[in-house]
């Protein structure tokens, strides 16, 4: 009409303070040395969703660690330490927070391929016990059985160091095929498949 003038203006309604926090997954079990990703969600008091940093923590601190320590989410890296624990979530102002219940449950041990070495006197077995990722394990107790022409004649246990292995010294003055069974392996925060990878080493018989 004559006269009218007509303004238009954009508004924006954005969520109010968080009063509730929620955490995903809210229950997890996580294999030794594995890692999973938390994230919190929090909502305003109409059930908006907000995007608030928190602040994490984790009871107790032996099982693993967490990183970031203030965001949105946070990646749970498990220690070797098997157990329960707690992640909880804590939005920056204070007024609303969640937890998550996390257990570590044993990773999976195996034994890569075994090695020969051959010396004048004896022969060198090396073992190497590795994660599913093939990551090497220390501190892992590996017993041995090795047979020449498949006849028994040396058997031993030994700790792996940083790398993962362990080296055994069978004596062999004589010659002939020999094989190594793996008659154990066990390390904190580990269980063993129970498999000996295929392997066979022969030097020639001496004269």
């Amino acid at each position: 009409a004559v006269g009218v003038t007509v303004g238009t203006q954009t508004v924006t309604v954005i969520a109010g303070p968080v009063v509730t926090l929620a955490l995903t997954p809210a229950a997890a079990t996580v294999a030794a040395r594995a890692s999973l990703r938390f994230t919190a969600t929090g909502r305003d008091a109409f059930g908006n969703s907000v995007q608030a940093p928190a602040a994490w923590s984790l009871t107790p601190r032996s099982i693993g660690t967490l990183a970031p320590l203030t965001a949105t989410a946070t990646t749970f890296t498990a220690r070797r330490v098997l157990g329960p624990g707690t992640v909880t979530a804590t939005v920056s102002t204070g007024t609303a927070s969640a937890t998550a219940a996390l257990t570590v449950t044993p990773g999976r041990l195996r034994i890569g391929a075994i090695r020969f070495q051959g010396l004048k006197r004896a022969v060198l077995i090396t073992t190497t016990a590795v994660d599913v990722r093939r990551r090497p394990i220390s501190g892992a107790l590996v017993g041995v059985l090795v047979k020449r022409a498949g006849r028994r004649v040396f058997t031993a246990r030994a700790t792996t160091g940083p790398a993962g292995k362990t080296v055994f010294r069978v004596p062999a003055v004589k010659g002939g095929c020999f094989t190594t069974t793996i008659r154990r392996a066990s390390a904190a925060g580990f269980l063993w498949d129970g498999r000996t990878p295929r392997n066979r080493y022969c030097r020639p018989r001496r004269r």
